[in-house]
């Protein structure tokens, strides 16, 4: 957390190859130079709007890519949460943004999330049943959060389902 009580989240992209290539726009490119290198950073309040955001394409295949850093300053008045891949897949997918920059947007969705809930929910004010509830949104959503899982089971149990095993799309298993 900053002085000012925001948050900033920050994903950073490098790829490499452990070969030489030869680039349609760049020529040679050496073993080990970078593709790809950019960066993008969203500052956050605690319920996850965002005050500000930054990227930079420092290295990329072609030497118009970095204008599309200027386009995720359109994240400023968003809020992370349920829609949100789908809200950043219409203002930033395709000709409006670059793949790489919008899709480190779901993992600093997940980070924020992660970082920032438990903080809150740990505070001193923070109310004992807080700190220890379970997001609506979590049961089911991996597997470490199964219904019929070991965790669900222990740590809160009235979202716990018999312990049956099911495929993917929730059939039987036999």
């Amino acid at each position: 957390m900053r002085s000012d009580g925001l948050w900033d989240i920050e994903a950073k992209l490098c790829d490499t190859k452990t070969h030489d290539l030869v680039s349609v726009a760049k020529g040679e490119i050496k073993a080990g130079t970078p593709i790809h290198l950019m960066w993008l950073r969203i500052t956050l309040d605690d319920t996850l709007k965002i005050h500000d955001a930054q990227a930079q394409t420092e290295a990329a295949p072609f030497h118009i890519c970095p204008q599309a850093a200027e386009h995720y300053r359109g994240l400023v008045g968003m809020r992370i949460g349920p829609g949100w891949n789908k809200m950043v897949r219409a203002k930033f997918g395709g000709k409006f943004g670059c793949t790489h920059l919008t899709e480190m947007l779901s993992v600093m969705a997940t980070v924020a999330i992660q970082t920032i809930y438990p903080y809150r929910n740990m505070q001193p004010d923070s109310p004992e049943e807080a700190r220890m509830r379970l997001h609506p949104s979590l049961p089911n959503s991996c597997y470490g959060f199964a219904r019929d899982g070991e965790i669900i089971r222990r740590y809160w149990p009235e979202y716990a389902e018999p312990n049956a095993a099911q495929a993917n799309d929730g059939s039987k298993i036999d």
